[in-house]
């Protein structure tokens, strides 16, 4: 990456124990980072289906560039849809990683956000987002916006009860 000054690890430190609790190191073992690792490997599939349908290679990427990692692309892309999988885990209580909390996490592609001021599914928005990206990447168009937030009311079933 072209992280030189380390940004990107300094805000980690500080927003994952804002987010779970204080001594939360991303690096352990724990049910709420394997947790995050298969809700994060979900949105990563979802982009790199998106990205290969539409003709394009995942292991180029912009700011991801691992001769290791074979998605490079695509972990670039998923970015703006992470906070989707931390605000549902920070939400859960639970003590290990069940066939339930995958359920739940694998959900979340049905989740109803709004993105660029439209109200649609998680799974939608990443198909239109990829579309844009890969159009102006490639000089199709000259401008991009990526606005992601939640919707003010958020189904029960799409957050809480899947666990």
């Amino acid at each position: 990456m072209n992280d030189f000054t380390n940004r990107e690890a300094t805000v980690a430190r500080k927003y994952f124990p804002l987010l779970f609790e204080t001594d939360f190191v991303r690096r352990n073992n724990s049910p709420i980072n394997a947790a995050l690792n298969y809700g994060y490997s979900i949105l990563l599939s979802t982009v790199n289906q998106e990205v290969v349908s539409n003709g394009y290679l995942t292991y180029i990427g912009i700011h991801h560039h691992s001769e290791e990692n074979m998605f490079n692309l695509s972990s670039d892309l998923m970015e703006p849809f992470r906070p989707v999988i931390d605000y549902w885990v920070a939400g859960q209580k639970f003590y290990e990683l069940t066939p339930d909390v995958k359920y739940g996490l694998v959900e979340l592609l049905s989740l109803e956000i709004i993105f660029n001021g439209k109200k649609m599914l998680l799974k939608n928005a990443i198909s239109e987002y990829v579309r844009n990206c890969l159009n102006f990447l490639s000089g199709n168009s000259s401008k991009m916006n990526i606005e992601v937030g939640f919707t003010n009311e958020v189904p029960s079933y799409a957050i809480n009860d899947n666990v």
